[in-house]
């Protein structure tokens, strides 16, 4: 990522922390258990991110924070949590300002790779993904850091 880019992505942060209370919607997924882990919410992110996608297929911006859990406590006292109930993320969704277009992506090649941390995998599954009859085409695959894709972290094997 570039500097320049970085530093608007830390101003786009900036905005939405000191303005996070204007959003007319605020989505808090919820799970009933004792203490949240890193896991015990992982069920929950892909039902957010279908949330996220639909928002923006509505021309709505929404975004997953975790900013408001430095103030976990406070913020599931002030809504209304039964105890044992516990947020895993906060989705602001309002209309957005400025520019708001088609989303830019990373090339799937640059951020997939086959057993080990290495040059892309893309040119070796594209073929299987195009015919007729092939069952779903998967490989180990890990994301480079930094280069968030839908699964990333994911290891699974190829099924035909």
């Amino acid at each position: 990522m570039s500097r320049e880019r970085f530093l608007r992505l830390l101003d786009a942060a900036e905005h939405l922390a000191a303005h996070i209370h204007e959003a007319p919607v605020w989505i808090v997924p919820c799970l009933e258990g004792r203490t949240p882990t890193r896991t015990s919410g992982s069920s929950i992110y892909p039902a957010v991110q279908n949330m996220l996608l639909a928002a923006r297929a509505l021309g709505l911006g929404a975004t997953l924070t975790t900013l408001y859990l430095q103030f976990e406590k406070e913020v599931e006292t002030a809504l209304g949590l039964p105890p044992g109930f516990h947020s895993y993320a906060l989705l602001p969704i309002g209309y957005p300002f400025g520019r708001f277009g088609p989303v830019r992506r990373i090339a799937l090649a640059d951020v997939v790779y086959e057993d080990r941390w290495g040059p892309g995998l893309l040119g070796s599954l594209a073929p299987p993904w195009k015919g007729a009859g092939v069952g779903p085409v998967t490989a180990r695959r890990c994301a480079a850091p930094g280069r968030a894709w839908p699964g990333q972290g994911t290891s699974v094997r190829s099924v035909s």
